[in-house]
């Protein structure tokens, strides 16, 4: 989703910084689920929730001590009336789908697959999610991975010293 909606806007999103944002978001997440505890943190599943809406935002709504009501679990009703077509949030427009589950798997090129399995792997298997059997890195697919990291290295540190310097804000 991240390099279909910004990859071709910025030049930093490419299969390497989305695995890298993924795996860092999140771990953070995670992290900071456990400083709160269990009982101010829930983790919810993508899948789980559009396989089973009511069943998941029920769930959500007892951890938040809210009443469920059906129209919960069609977003796309509001959303048809208050987002704008074409916008950044167009997707909440159009009813869940299961169609998207999986979808990384079947889209992304064997070389990609490579490049996010070999960044997110650990996390994919602790979550749950199969990693596909993709074989070996070529020459030339390693030569990109390592171009796509010291980019991405590079852009990361020059960031840090910015936010650093209040230059720019922390993301």
């Amino acid at each position: 989703s991240m390099l279909e909606k910004w990859q071709k806007k910025d030049f930093h999103i490419d299969i390497y910084f989305a695995a890298q944002n993924w795996v860092r978001r999140i771990n953070k997440a995670r992290k900071d689920g456990i400083l709160l505890g269990e009982h101010r943190y829930l983790e919810l599943r993508y899948e789980d929730l559009v396989n089973n809406p009511v069943t998941e935002l029920k769930n959500v709504c007892k951890f938040l001590g809210e009443t469920y009501f059906p129209i919960m679990s069609q977003p796309n009703v509001l959303g048809g009336e208050n987002i704008e077509p074409g916008s950044f949030h167009d997707p909440i427009r159009y009813p869940p789908s299961t169609a998207r589950i999986n979808r990384w798997k079947h889209e992304m090129s064997q070389a990609d697959l490579r490049i996010f399995q070999r960044i997110a792997g650990n996390l994919l298997t602790e979550l749950g999610y199969s990693i596909l059997n993709s074989s070996g890195f070529s020459i030339k697919e390693q030569l990109r991975y390592y171009c796509l990291a010291a980019k991405y290295y590079i852009l990361q540190t020059s960031r840090s010293i910015l936010q650093a310097l209040r230059i720019m804000p922390p993301i």
